[in-house]
């Protein structure tokens, strides 16, 4: 059964008349009672009556009217969920943030997001790396914001921005005055990082052991 043929079935009978029914389904008169009689036909029997310029419906199209009615309704229902879940309007996004990332890139940005995808459930979950990485593998996450390099066979990662490190010393301290500072600099420094397992942490530890740095 032709959900087109169904369509144009209730067409007609909410206008109760061929010709209205074609004008506004925008087709001709005779393409639309080809498409009834051809229902008619994989029905079995008539589902109109044809009085005049009057019509009304058979018992067998009074038996069609609702589930052809209920049909169109749950075809139209699947077509806009489908339509919405693709442009992404709709449903629940939770997504793993690192600390240091949340209160500069995502805070100035939430209000933005839910203006434009009010429909949308929004979940934010602020956690170090390691945590997110585990919350992706476990599905609790959707997409997490972290800082590279994140090594894992099932996490598929795109770099979104890069951002310098920076080291900062106090105003009295001898390396406050130079012009340049270069990791030798710093080998009989103590240096102040991030906890363990926070990913600024091990860019740190990464870039001083590429430069054969001992902490």
């Amino acid at each position: 059964m032709d959900i087109r043929q169904l369509r144009y079935f209730c067409a007609v009978v909410r206008a109760r008349s061929f010709t209205r029914a074609a004008e506004q389904l925008g087709i001709t008169q005779p393409s639309l009672s080809q498409q009834i009689r051809t229902l008619e036909k994989r029905i079995g029997n008539p589902l109109f009556e044809r009085l005049g310029r009057s019509i009304r419906l058979t018992p067998h199209g009074e038996a069609l009217l609702q589930p052809a009615t209920d049909i169109l309704r749950q075809v139209a229902e699947a077509n806009s969920t489908v339509a919405n879940l693709n442009k992404g309007v709709r449903g629940q996004l939770r997504v793993g943030v690192i600390p240091t990332v949340m209160p500069y890139l995502i805070a100035p940005r939430i209000r933005e997001f839910l203006d434009r995808f009010p429909e949308v459930q929004l979940s934010l979950i602020e956690e170090p790396t390691p945590q997110l990485i585990q919350q992706l593998q476990s599905g609790d996450l959707d997409v997490a914001i972290s800082g590279l390099p994140v090594r894992h066979p099932e996490v598929v990662c795109s770099e979104l921005f890069r951002e310098p490190l920076f080291l900062a010393i106090a105003g009295e301290h001898p390396l406050s005055e130079a012009k340049q500072i270069h990791l030798f600099d710093l080998r009989k420094e103590r240096l102040l990082l991030l906890k363990d397992g926070h990913c600024l942490r091990q860019d740190a530890l990464m870039t001083c052991t590429r430069a054969k740095l001992k902490l």
